[in-house]
């Protein structure tokens, strides 16, 4: 009976560990290369390098109704980026547009969320998160 006691403790706790396991996330050199980065509304290309140890540097094109950038994403269950300074992404309900920022976090299967911000009074309204959008990156 003690072999069978132990021989089940054992297959509980390797089933507990892989149960708990949280997902595998990409590391930066899996996600070197180029992409085409999508909206629904706009398209862009995104050339990614590997920063280490937990980091990749982006380069964005000019799309249609987004400015190109550069920023560094950094990693933690998926990926983020941050990248202010950005002409008229704040689109004001008048049609008017305003300097601000993006926000994008995206996971390995490359979908991902974002919004456009202001970092000062635009529209009217103090500084606060505007548009939000989902989007996909293919790699090229």
């Amino acid at each position: 009976m003690t072999t069978s006691r132990a021989v089940l403790s054992a297959v509980v706790l390797v089933t507990a560990a892989i149960g708990f396991a949280g997902p595998a996330y990409a590391e930066p050199d899996d996600l070197d290369g180029t992409y085409v980065y999508s909206d629904g509304v706009s398209t862009q290309q995104w050339v990614a390098t590997p920063c280490e140890p937990v980091c990749i540097n982006i380069v964005a094109s000019p799309g249609t109704g987004k400015p190109g950038f550069s920023g560094q994403a950094t990693s933690f269950r998926g990926w983020t980026m941050t990248v202010e300074g950005l002409p008229d992404v704040v689109k004001c309900p008048d049609g008017s547009t305003a300097p601000g920022g993006i926000n994008f976090r995206w996971y390995d299967d490359l979908t991902g969320s974002g919004h456009t911000f202001s970092t000062t009074e635009a529209c009217g309204n103090p500084p606060q998160a505007y548009e939000q959008f989902k989007f996909t990156l293919t790699k090229v």
